[in-house]
């Protein structure tokens, strides 16, 4: 399902906001809870290709959640999306 609609948003048949307001954040929290799941089997199995488009999709509604202020502006301010900063922009 989610391949589809990031193969829509990226060629630019369907608006970001549209699938933000009918997806909402439950991509990127989806993304944040199973990382260590996605990230073992792209390495031991089944390589970086594995889940892309999902992730895409997490990433981009991140972006969007932080421009709606679903982050507080430092990633202290206790709101639930800030427990996802690490997944979305960890630190090098």
């Amino acid at each position: 399902m989610y391949e589809n609609l990031v193969y829509l948003l990226k060629n630019g048949f369907v608006d970001g906001e549209v699938i933000y307001n009918s997806q909402g954040t439950h991509p990127m929290f989806m993304w944040a809870l199973y990382y260590p799941v996605f990230k073992y089997y792209r390495e031991k199995e089944l390589g970086e290709k594995y889940f892309e488009y999902y992730e895409y999709l997490a990433r981009y509604m991140w972006e969007m959640g932080k421009k709606k202020g679903l982050t507080s502006p430092d990633f202290k301010g206790g709101l639930t999306a800030d427990r996802c900063k690490d997944i979305f922009e960890p630190t090098t």
